[in-house]
């Protein structure tokens, strides 16, 4: 009997890394002193800046930030041409307990992602949503990446997540009493895409 080989075609990819160093007082306290300049969310809070990666004390992880959007362009996208991830904007969430993140997408962006300072990794995740409906209501014995409609991914401080804007993603209600503090930001792109010939060529 042969074996079988299932093939993931198309898969959507989610892209991790983590800054190798501890966070400096410096971005400890502008993370800290930003909490006191928030708007209510439906779920939790978020700064009243949506600026954050714009000032000095976070340079250094706006620069880690920069670096892997670079690396997600090479290692996913792979262009034949030259262009640039560049960030628009970003800001800084405050979730606590009994507190959540509804499920969404991010408008106006190519790839979105989400930097974590303060983050339980047993209990702390980020829930990424099949964009698409399922034809046919299946109840797997056990869930995988093809049968799932929603899947988890643990988080952490200093850990960064990358993926396509349009991936609907959200956090369940928060059971435990930690605090949980992400940057999150969008981009978009700069440089040439398409092909003249292919009449689809979009200088940006």
């Amino acid at each position: 009997m042969s074996d079988i080989n299932i093939h993931g075609i198309f898969p959507t990819p989610v892209f991790e890394k983590h800054l190798d160093r501890v966070f400096t007082k410096k971005e400890i306290d502008f993370v800290e002193k930003q909490k006191h300049k928030c708007v209510k969310n439906l779920g939790n809070t978020y700064t009243e800046d949506k600026y954050v990666l714009n000032k000095k004390s976070l340079k250094h992880i706006k620069n880690f930030i920069e670096h892997s959007c670079n690396e997600y362009l090479i290692n996913v996208l792979n262009p034949k041409k030259s262009i640039q991830l560049y960030i628009t904007q970003s800001w800084i969430n405050y979730t606590n307990k009994q507190g959540y993140h509804k499920p969404h997408t991010h408008q106006n962006s190519f790839i979105s992602g989400v930097f974590y300072f303060k983050a339980n990794k047993i209990n702390d995740k980020i829930t990424f949503y099949k964009n698409e409906h399922p034809f046919i209501a299946n109840q797997p014995k056990k869930f995988n990446v093809f049968n799932s409609t929603s899947w988890w991914v643990s988080v952490k401080p200093a850990q960064l997540l990358m993926f396509p804007s349009s991936l609907m993603h959200g956090v369940d209600l928060k059971e435990d009493g930690n605090e949980r503090i992400s940057l999150a930001f969008n981009t978009f792109l700069k440089g040439s895409l398409g092909h003249n010939d292919d009449l689809n060529e979009l200088i940006l």
